[in-house]
């Protein structure tokens, strides 16, 4: 209990360190992983369980089962040898055996999990917002599960849906697994999503081609843009491609809204021009024109004060409370507050 209880603390510590607007956000760069870690391969499990007279070998089945997906080899015996270990603590709800139903599923995370490095717990030191993040998304799919008696059925049911070892390999720099994972024919949409997005997080310089080639697959290409927005100017002209050349407003919304990320990482305000163009076009659909003024606020530039004025004067004169409109309206009233105090032209 106390092991869960200090775990769930240091989860929610780690998402209140980032509560700022994700739209204001600056990008940060992640700490380093373990450089040992980087070649881990096999890792030495521990499951701990709130009821000791409860066998958690149905857990530990499947912890091991989803770390062979992506051929981690695992071991349960610390004399083993392994290059890193894992402990998950399940805290299964009071009855939940008995219960026949997920109907209602758990209000937090039936499982969590640390890893421990040279027999010491190591804080997250690159994803600890996405496994809180993914954690509470794995709750939810949890509640689609059909019916179950077994034991530990919550905590069976979140182990085989919340993708941990996609996490971990991410944690550690392991970019290699992650790919092979990702240009596997049966690694489901689901994660290969999933996997863009951490190599745009830890921000995996090996993995840019990669992310560029999903530009041109349809299934990825919202997700490798958004990891795209993580690096620097070097992924700029992939972007300004992107949104020059797509008709599709979803994917306009996601290369203006990297374009803004790495606005706010190097305050190059060399897209302006191309922002402001789309911002004046009556037929640029308000979505895009949503990230777009985020954008334009993220990397302040004066000559976009003039358009922001006059998209003000004109949205406010709209009586609607359309949501989208609504968030247009927020959008451009962070922005224009960032120009005016921060603005520069791209001579500054």
């Amino acid at each position: 209990m106390r092991l869960f209880s200090l775990m769930l603390c240091c989860l929610f510590l780690g998402l209140l360190g980032r509560g700022e607007d994700v739209q204001a956000q600056k990008v940060l760069t992640p700490r380093r992983p373990i450089p040992a870690l980087v070649k881990a391969q096999t890792v030495l499990v521990r499951v701990v369980v709130n009821d000791q007279f409860t066998n958690p070998k149905p857990l530990l089945e499947i912890i091991t089962n989803r770390f062979h997906e992506l051929h981690f080899k695992v071991v349960t015996d610390p004399t083993q040898p392994h290059d890193v270990g894992v402990v998950f603590s399940c805290q299964e709800a009071s009855g939940s055996f008995l219960n026949s139903s997920l109907l209602h599923p758990p209000s937090e995370p039936p499982c969590f999990f640390h890893y421990i490095y040279h027999g010491t717990p190591i804080e997250w030191q690159r994803i600890d917002t996405i496994v809180f993040n993914e954690g509470i998304l794995a709750i939810k799919r949890v509640s689609f599960f059909p019916p179950t008696r077994e034991p530990f059925p919550q905590s069976v049911r979140y182990l085989q849906v919340f993708d941990f070892p996609l996490l971990l390999a991410a944690e550690w720099g392991q970019v290699h697994r992650l790919l092979r994972a990702l240009d596997h024919t049966e690694t489901p949409l689901r994660q290969k999503r999933k996997i863009l997005n951490l190599l745009g997080v830890i921000q995996a310089e090996s993995a840019i081609p990669r992310l560029l080639q999903a530009l041109h697959e349809p299934e990825l290409i919202v997700p490798a843009l958004h990891a795209l927005g993580h690096f620097g100017a070097r992924v700029r002209p992939a972007l300004v491609q992107t949104l020059q050349t797509s008709t599709d407003p979803t994917v306009q919304a996601a290369a203006v809204k990297s374009l803004g990320q790495i606005g706010a990482r190097t305050g190059d305000t060399s897209v302006t021009p191309l922002l402001l163009t789309f911002l004046t076009d009556p037929t640029t659909p308000i979505h895009v024109k949503i990230e777009i003024v985020w954008a334009l606020g993220k990397a302040p530039d004066f000559r976009a004060f003039p358009a922001l004025k006059r998209l003000e004067e004109e949205i406010w004169l709209k009586h609607s409370q359309d949501p989208a409109l609504q968030q247009l309206r927020k959008a451009v009233d962070w922005s224009i507050r960032e120009v005016r105090q921060g603005g520069h032209t791209d001579d500054y």
